[in-house]
């Protein structure tokens, strides 16, 4: 018996294996892509100093302090995070923007506010509205989402070369 002609005669058996898949799936999806995941999640990540010119590690739910002094670091690697980390840009926070992550992980902490899977939620238009961008050594700062903070955090796509691919470096890793 082939395959069509056993998924015609038991329809009612695939459609609910198909489901069974779908649910799993999702579920996968969900839970790697969530705190309660037991993936490679990263624990620390790299602000940067300006004044001292220093990487320095913080928790990964940390935000980088509105001081002026320590900002966001992406850290990436053509080769190995341990032997040759480079600081691709430097990120942080409108005051607004901020304050409003700031709200909202204390909500979250009171129980006041759902849990949203990373990526999801009010978090998600912060970032793009709230979000700035710099070159390391950079003066001004630009909206991630605007042309110059796009073509920052695309000065990556072949700076190793063609077919290297870049590592994304974090503390421990």
């Amino acid at each position: 018996m082939k395959i069509r002609e056993w998924l015609n005669d038991n329809s009612a058996v695939a459609t609910i294996l198909a489901v069974l898949v779908l649910i799993a799936a999702l579920t996968y999806l969900i839970r790697s892509n969530t705190s309660g995941g037991k993936g490679n999640r990263p624990k620390a990540q790299y602000f940067f100093d300006e004044a001292s010119g220093e990487l320095v590690e913080a928790p990964i739910t940390e935000l980088a302090p509105d001081d002026g002094g320590r900002v966001k670091a992406i850290v990436y690697s053509c080769s190995d995070c341990g032997a040759d980390p480079q600081v691709a840009w430097l990120e942080k926070y409108t005051k607004a923007a901020r304050k409003k992550l700031l709200d909202i992980k204390q909500q979250r902490a009171d129980g006041a506010a759902p849990t949203a899977p990373m990526g999801f939620g009010p978090e998600m238009m912060l970032m793009g509205e709230g979000k700035l961008v710099k070159e390391k050594g950079g003066k001004k700062w630009y909206k991630a989402n605007s042309e110059k903070g796009r073509t920052i955090q695309g000065s990556l796509r072949n700076i190793c070369g063609q077919g290297v691919r870049i590592e994304f470096c974090y503390p421990g890793k």
